[in-house]
């Protein structure tokens, strides 16, 4: 484990600052004040995980953090919203709407939406874009595809809060490459001889695409913590990147095609899966990863992390406003403080001692997840620790018998449709005997400010050298999460 990360300067003072309005006290005069304690703090601060080799270098990326907190909108950080569920729909800037008493809304007609929300199909509905995120876009006689969420508001109006842009009319390559996921997705729904369950399962591992499963699997899913199963992130890549290179050695020696060759298929697929934030930063770390590798003696896994997280920050710095970036950082950061080398593939350990080093990886993303997934969703999932346990160290060959099964499908037009059906009865018998158990899963209303989840990443960040055994991380962690529930129950 390495003792500095320099871009860790510019990752806390932008955490800490950028969910803070511009103009929240002394109009813009009190954020700027509170970013010059935040820069002497960072910049005079001896911890070994910010230091740098130049003080030039500290001073330049403490001062772009700073810079790029101002970017946010003036809106207020991640206002709760009154539905839980996000889709994925096509919209037509439609007019203007006026209430009774006189407050105008800008609206828009919904011309495709998924399934599950099919009934808001045609209909028009009140755009809340509480971000600014179509401020930058043209969007006069022109179709954008957007994220975000369908709900009644307070004036039990049809509303759509919009949270991301997906794409525009004008596709690019990477749109089109995006959209071909579609083609092939409904080719294979329809033709696949599979039962449909099994058929969304495999949809939903390989590509994200959560649609075709059924609600009563996706509640089980859920109440057994295994939905990140289905949201293609740093697993999906990671498997991936291991099988494409043990392929490669047996077709060349030479590091650099292999890297080349490996980077220029996962870009493909993270452009084929639609560049969602977990699947970013994901190939973002196995990008810095190869280049250290090729170039660098040195390489190291929280290092990685940084440099995702300030490239995906300077291209899009709503994104952290998106609990899909929120979780898949803040599990990141904690899996990899509390493994510290415990799953090294390359060298000899006991089943133990690898049993273990799951152990402690799924109780880091439990940790990660719990607040989070709390404020934003309403869920506790303490059975989510047995069931990633047990079906995270499969990932690796159920990938692979998904990928050979729809090799043989497409390539081969042979169908192996009873094999993958059977794996998917053993998934789902387990899932089914884990759902059952008593206290697996908890929905509560619990309504927070989101800003209170950057607590976590910043003191493990802050104590991310100090030599602590594994119980005193997650004691530590477990206080850390638990400390704002029973602040925001009782105060």
């Amino acid at each position: 484990m390495t003792s500095r990360v320099p871009l860790f300067n510019f990752v806390i003072p932008f955490l800490i600052l950028f969910p803070i309005p511009n103009n929240l006290f002394w109009d813009n005069m009190g954020k700027i004040f509170l970013s010059a304690i935040i820069f002497s703090g960072i910049y005079y601060s001896g911890i070994k995980i910010l230091k740098c080799r130049l003080r030039k270098t500290k001073f330049i990326l403490i001062l772009l953090g700073i810079l790029m907190s101002f970017s946010r909108t003036k809106q207020e950080f991640l206002a709760p919203l009154n539905c839980k569920s996000e889709i994925i729909a096509s919209i037509d800037s439609k007019g203007f709407y006026q209430t009774k008493r006189g407050s105008i809304h800008k609206t828009v007609k919904i011309n495709e939406i998924q399934n599950c929300k099919v009934y808001w199909s045609g209909k028009d509905v009140i755009i809340e874009d509480q971000y600014g995120i179509l401020n930058n876009e043209r969007f006069i006689n022109e179709t954008l595809t957007v994220k975000g969420i369908v709900y009644l508001n307070h004036l039990k109006l049809p509303t759509f809060a919009i949270s991301k842009i997906i794409e525009n009319k004008n596709q690019g390559v990477l749109e089109k490459i995006s959209n071909r996921k579609d083609i092939l997705i409904k080719n294979f729904w329809t033709d696949s001889k599979a039962s449909s369950y099994t058929k969304s399962f495999i949809i939903a591992f390989t590509t994200g695409e959560k649609i075709y499963i059924d609600n009563s699997l996706k509640k089980t899913y859920i109440n057994t913590g295994v939905m990140h199963l289905f949201a293609v992130s740093g697993l999906h890549f990671g498997i991936l990147y291991l099988v494409l290179i043990f392929i490669s050695f047996f077709i060349t020696n030479n590091k650099l095609f292999i890297s080349f060759s490996v980077i220029s298929i996962l870009f493909f697929y993270l452009a084929f899966i639609g560049f969602t934030y977990s699947a970013q930063r994901a190939f973002l770390m196995i990008l810095i990863w190869e280049i250290s590798n090729l170039f660098l003696r040195r390489k190291c896994a929280v290092s990685a992390l940084s440099f995702s997280f300030v490239i995906t920050t300077l291209i899009q710095p709503e994104s952290l406003y998106e609990p899909g970036f929120q979780l898949s950082f803040t599990i990141v950061l904690l899996i990899i403080w509390f493994s510290k080398g415990t799953i090294v593939l390359r060298e000899r350990k006991s089943f133990l001692a690898y049993f273990l080093g799951f152990v402690k990886c799924s109780l880091a993303a439990f940790c990660g997840s719990f607040f989070i997934l709390l404020g934003t969703f309403g869920q506790i999932v303490p059975v989510s620790i047995i069931s990633n346990i047990i079906l995270v160290p499969f990932a690796l060959p159920l990938m692979v018998i998904f990928i050979v099964y729809l090799i043989n499908y497409y390539l081969f037009n042979i169908d192996l449709y009873f094999f993958v059906d059977f794996i998917y009865t053993v998934i789902i018998e387990l899932l089914l005997f884990l759902n059952n158990l008593p206290l697996s899963y908890f929905s509560v209303e619990f309504q927070v400010n989101p800003y209170i989840y950057i607590i976590l990443p910043i003191f493990v960040l802050l104590l991310f050298n100090k030599r602590w055994n594994f119980l005193k991380k997650f004691f530590f962690t477990f206080i850390v999460s638990l400390s704002p529930v029973f602040y925001i129950t009782y105060f």
